[in-house]
């Protein structure tokens, strides 16, 4: 995760204009920034670019994701702090609602704890913690493949469960069953974990390796809400 030192900025969610303007207007009373994102792709493309101190989701905005949205959005909570923000226009009022940030009661509550966390970008190589269903093969047919799950992945690389030995530095070929791809991807076991560590999950570390283009945008578009075909800068 990328971090820079810089004055306290924020990322609004919401597609409405008039709330946009009274939650700015509000945040600059604490001398702070607010960017507004109108889509969850604003979000995603301003968050790999702009170093930011925590986000602010419109309950509007969130009504209606697809899963790949919900999922992006627990994502997102893993990183930054968040809040749930509700506007009532009529008399001009915030009701906030925290996300693993705490007790929020107020605009002041979140700014002041966003201004304690590191402003930070969203890198594309981000591990992230993210179940998908995975065959695993030591072939590149998947003919021995077995049931597996990821715990956390990103587009370098995955923590996968797996009750199966493995060695360091076996080749493994993984099929995701939420990909839309068919074709497996090439992995190389860093570690393995036998059951019985204490504290540990059962499981083998995997770097990947010989991907195509479409596997990476394809990992790219499961993990942060890409849209297939989205097109991207190579990963950092």
């Amino acid at each position: 995760m990328q971090r820079d030192a810089k004055a306290n900025c924020m990322v609004l969610l919401s597609g409405d204009k008039e709330e946009q303007a009274a939650i700015t207007q509000a945040i600059a009373a604490f001398n702070a920034d607010l960017v507004c994102a109108p889509t969850i792709h604003h979000l995603r493309d301003y968050l790999f670019e702009l170093p930011c101190n925590g986000l602010l989701f419109c309950i509007g905005s969130l009504v209606g994701l697809e899963q790949n949205g919900k999922s992006f959005i627990q994502t997102l909570e893993q990183v930054y702090p968040v809040a749930r923000i509700r506007w009532n226009k009529t008399n001009g009022s915030f009701a906030l609602i925290a996300s693993r940030s705490g007790r929020i009661e107020t605009l002041s509550d979140f700014v002041t704890i966003c201004s304690n966390f590191a402003p930070r970008r969203l890198r594309r190589s981000e591990r992230i913690s993210k179940t998908l269903n995975v065959m695993a093969s030591a072939v590149p047919d998947l003919a021995d493949s077995t049931h597996a799950f990821t715990i956390n992945i990103s587009p370098r690389g995955c923590f996968l469960h797996t009750s199966r030995e493995w060695k360091a530095g076996d080749s493994v070929f993984l099929q995701i069953q939420e990909s839309s791809s068919r074709i497996a991807i090439e992995g190389r076991v860093t570690r393995y974990v036998p059951w019985g560590v204490p504290f540990c999950i059962q499981g083998i570390g995997i770097q990947f390796v010989n991907m195509s283009r479409e596997q990476i945008e394809e990992l790219q578009r499961l993990l942060y809400y890409m849209t297939p075909g989205h097109s991207e800068e190579s990963i950092p």
